[in-house]
């Protein structure tokens, strides 16, 4: 059974070109202003990771050995609104990256293939002065748009596009309106999944 089962996985490695290997893990260092607020992105870390069976976000140790293009990167910036000149009201900014390397690897019956490892990070920006008012306010409705804020620039490292639903976590504007979590956990979810 075992020389069956070696040969199929033979013949489907020689069948085909190449494997694509997708690392998903999203492992954040701090930049510029960061370390001050570990302890409060830790918070909504925590609660975005409940939502999965792994964590799926995590802070790396200051002595990490990861090389740059394996890393997910967070700046909160202060007064962000206002790096152009004038107020244009950003809060947030979020981007992923996606970095592809080729390996080669052989079988004892096939010739070399390519192994293709896409690495997905992403970079992040936080107005580090609205972000922790929200965070820390005494009114209910400015701590869900802390919330809302974080949800939505991570969504955009997921690649997700802006939804036109005013309800929705990823709706272009930061607003009073509830958020439906539950649809935006079940995208983040798929795209993990793929």
């Amino acid at each position: 059974m075992k020389i069956i089962v070696l040969m199929f996985v033979v013949m489907v490695l020689g069948a085909c070109d190449g494997m694509i290997a997708h690392k998903k893990r999203y492992y954040f260092a701090l930049t510029a202003n960061g370390e001050k607020s570990r302890e409060l992105l830790n918070f909504y870390f925590y609660k975005f990771n409940s939502n999965f069976n792994v964590d799926v976000l995590k802070f790396l140790p200051p002595d990490h050995h990861r090389s740059d293009d394996e890393v997910s990167t967070i700046l909160m910036v202060p007064r962000m609104s206002e790096r152009e000149g004038e107020d244009d009201g950003t809060l947030g900014w979020g981007q992923w990256r996606t970095c592809v390397k080729m390996s080669s690897f052989k079988t004892l019956l096939v010739s070399p293939h390519k192994m293709i490892t896409k690495i997905h990070t992403m970079h992040l920006e936080f107005d580090v002065t609205r972000f922790t008012e929200w965070h820390y306010s005494d009114k209910l409705a400015e701590r869900e748009q802390a919330e809302s804020l974080f949800l939505h620039e991570i969504g955009h490292g997921f690649h997700l596009d802006h939804d036109p639903d005013k309800n929705a976590v990823m709706y272009e504007n930061i607003n009073d309106a509830k958020k439906n979590h539950q649809k935006y956990y079940d995208k983040v979810a798929k795209f993990l999944e793929e």
